[in-house]
């Protein structure tokens, strides 16, 4: 055996990355991999069955019963054939139970088995109703959906669960995922509030209130008084799916240790702190607000929500990422005052990633009257000067130009990632920019690698195919640039873009084609099969 596999933290080490078979050969294999290959086998757990194989076989017996709201499910309920007892969990709890570090009990859609009430009761009995009994070392717990069980078990199960999740949850659980809403059932609530209360140290919080409740559309949601009600002196990484309102920004903005915030959900009735496109703003954000954010992601499906929200970053934050998903279509004037109130509230010297996105249908675009100085303007994100990672992508025309694609090398110098309007440019709208335009910006910006732009691919000929490049580029996006030759624009890409694993253009979503995206899927299907054929050459060559 190599000297090496001699020292433990190698072996636990070389465990950490077996997967669960792997793990159990190697526990089995010699008696100094054993303890190592336990841990990994048992660190993390998604169901009972562990339990039930450490328990006598005379104690317990498995039934399948039919769910109560449909007759093509089942669910498979633990019950016990005898008494349970202290000796009966000492195997259990002696060898394996503090090896458990995540737990996700089963909530009856994965088939997977229950334990009974009456299972539950016994083992909160033979425990001594002692908190984490059965994972004292747990560290991580997702809280089973009692609405969810519902399907399957009925009120008669589901309503009485989760004040048993005591004997999983204890002291040391740092991550918690947990759903809160106001449909869910009273006994639910409490034990959630009861057993985040009692534990102090949570770093990691994930909170569903599954969008619905049953208070009233307005007020406080049932994330934000969860969320409110608690010292949350240590929480770091917080992530909201469900509804989040202005309730909450006195806490999210005085989280002292919070880097990570994701508001996954909707955000509403966020308070303005001035109107947006105010140019000198009179009311300014705390300094002290998110003292430690990081990162940040937000959905909303009003714009003067996520303006809202960020209104309350101060402009020395330490955000470096930033990601705002748009759910509702969103008129080119909201996107101007959005991108505005980012230039306010994020800090150049810290902002290295943005993702502007709205994925809403841009639906067809019927006016005749086309202003090709019109779009969104991105120039007021030329002031983030460390940016590596900026994509823009939204059913409204971006105003992309030459003057704009000129600025790019100073201003954001080592940018990897730009993706600038490669969604839909609109019907009867030509790009401002060519394929000079292009190799200029990749000539100024030798830094990037994965490009998405709409650009002026019919002036393109056989005349230029030795000019500038070739560039480093692995991915380019070009969404429904005006093209007319495919074969002339082939001969470009690859002249230019040897190193080219991704092309993408907008056809490759759309069911009718017209005659422009046809052109484009060929030149996608013929640069795919030159690509391929190129692959196999070089295997054949090694």
């Amino acid at each position: 055996m190599d000297q090496a596999l001699h020292v433990p933290e190698v072996v636990r080490t070389v465990c950490n990355y077996l997967k669960e078979k792997e793990a159990c050969a190697m526990a089995l294999s010699h008696r100094a991999f054993l303890e190592p290959g336990l841990d990994c086998l048992w660190r993390s757990i998604d169901s009972y069955e562990p339990l039930l194989a450490c328990l006598p076989d005379d104690l317990w017996e498995a039934e399948d019963r039919e769910s109560v709201l449909n007759v093509d499910r089942w669910a498979t309920i633990v019950t016990l054939r005898r008494v349970l007892t202290a000796s009966d969990l000492q195997r259990y709890r002696t060898f394996y139970a503090r090896r458990i570090r995540t737990f996700a009990p089963p909530d009856g859609s994965s088939g997977k088995m229950l334990l009974s009430i009456a299972f539950l009761q016994a083992l909160e009995l033979a425990t001594d109703r002692e908190p984490g009994a059965l994972c004292p070392l747990l560290t991580s717990f997702t809280w089973p959906s009692p609405t969810r069980m519902h399907d399957y078990e009925g009120d008669s199960y589901s309503s009485h669960l989760s004040p048993f999740m005591d004997l999983f949850y204890g002291r040391n659980v740092t991550s918690l995922t947990v759903k809160v809403s106001g449909d869910d059932y009273p006994i639910h609530t409490a034990s959630v509030f009861l057993a985040t209360k009692s534990s102090s140290h949570v770093k990691t919080l994930k909170i569903d209130n599954g969008f619905g409740s049953l208070k009233s559309a307005k007020g406080p949601s049932d994330s934000d008084l969860y969320l409110t009600s608690f010292n949350w002196a240590y929480l770091r990484s917080l992530t909201v799916s469900g509804e989040t309102t202005g309730a909450a920004m006195p806490t999210l903005t005085s989280l002292p240790m919070l880097a990570i915030l994701n508001i996954d959900g909707n955000l509403k009735e966020m308070p303005l702190l001035y109107t947006p496109g105010t140019k000198h703003p009179l009311v300014k954000p705390p300094r002290g607000n998110f003292p430690t954010l990081r990162a940040l992601r937000l959905r909303g499906r009003s714009t003067e929500d996520i303006i809202a929200f960020l209104q309350h970053i101060p402009r020395s934050n330490s955000v470096w990422k930033l990601d705002v998903v748009l759910l509702d279509p969103t008129a080119s004037l909201h996107y101007r005052d959005l991108i505005q109130t980012i230039q306010k509230h994020c800090n150049p010297r810290a902002l290295r990633s943005l993702d502007l996105s709205d994925w809403t249908d841009p639906g067809e675009d019927l006016d005749d009257d086309i202003d090709p100085e019109g779009g969104v303007d991105v120039s007021p994100l030329l002031a983030f000067r460390r940016l590596k990672d900026l994509t823009i992508h939204v059913p409204e025309h971006v105003k992309v130009t030459p003057m704009l694609l000129s600025q790019i090398p100073a201003a954001w110098p080592k940018i990897v990632s730009l993706y600038l309007d490669d969604f839909l440019q609109g019907a009867g709208r030509i790009p401002l920019i060519d394929h000079t335009h292009v190799t200029s910006l990749l000539k100024g910006v030798p830094s990037i690698r994965h490009l998405g732009i709409v650009f002026d691919a019919t002036k393109i000929t056989d005349s230029v195919s030795n000019s500038d490049g070739p560039f480093p580029l692995l991915t380019l996006s070009v969404g429904d640039s005006t093209i007319y030759s495919p074969s002339r624009v082939l001969a470009w890409i690859k002249a230019r873009f040897p190193k080219l694993n991704n092309l993408n253009s907008v056809d490759s979503m759309n069911e009718a084609l017209d005659r422009q995206s046809k052109r484009w899927l060929r030149v996608v299907n013929d640069w795919n099969t030159w690509k391929s054929q190129g692959a196999d050459a070089g295997a054949q060559a090694q």
